[in-house]
């Protein structure tokens, strides 16, 4: 599995070096968070059943509980093509744009995350 971890001050920057021959996803979680400590074993086996794992790039991006909680400024939040709601959230991207994003409690069903990530 190809995969990176970018913090949400990185992510613009990193955004516009995305690889063209690559199918790109972005999940933004918190180690502290509960509901991305119960998704984050079902993401990751989801990926791993891809067939082709070089045929895809994760970008992981940790987010601060200090900087995110209770924090309607927080960056991804007022991000124009993010507009961050909840974490866990897995975006799947397309050109310069999300194509569509998993959010918190869709994230914990298996069979609907490998259906996203095909």
């Amino acid at each position: 599995m190809s995969e990176e971890q970018v913090f949400p001050q990185e992510l613009e920057t990193r955004l516009s070096t995305l690889p063209k021959d690559k199918q790109v996803f972005i999940y933004v979680f918190g180690d502290w968070c509960p509901d991305c400590i119960e998704a984050h074993p079902i993401i990751e086996a989801a990926f791993q059943s891809k067939a082709d794992p070089s045929s895809f790039l994760l970008l992981k991006c940790p987010v601060i509980k200090e900087e995110y909680k209770n924090n309607p400024e927080f960056l991804l939040r007022r991000h124009p093509l993010f507009q961050l709601k909840a974490i866990p959230s897995l975006y799947r991207w397309s050109e310069a744009t999300p194509a569509s994003v998993l959010v918190e409690d869709e994230c914990k069903v298996l069979k609907d995350v490998i259906a996203f990530v095909e």
